[in-house]
């Protein structure tokens, strides 16, 4: 809901806090393709989502 208000900000700190906050890495890799995905698609910032990814990779090996 927040991406929708325009709250780009809140949106990213809420998908960063489901990362932090998932129960088992693979629900956790999911919120972190959401925040990607949006970093690319709304945010246009291509660098933070592929930092997003890659700290997602490192944390499920």
């Amino acid at each position: 809901l927040e991406r929708r208000h325009g709250n780009m900000d809140d949106a990213e700190a809420l998908l960063q806090d489901a990362i932090a906050n998932g129960k088992n890495s693979s629900e956790s890799s999911f919120y972190a393709v959401k925040l990607a995905r949006q970093l690319v698609k709304v945010q246009k910032s291509i660098g933070k989502a592929k930092k997003v990814l890659l700290e997602a990779v490192e944390k499920d090996e």
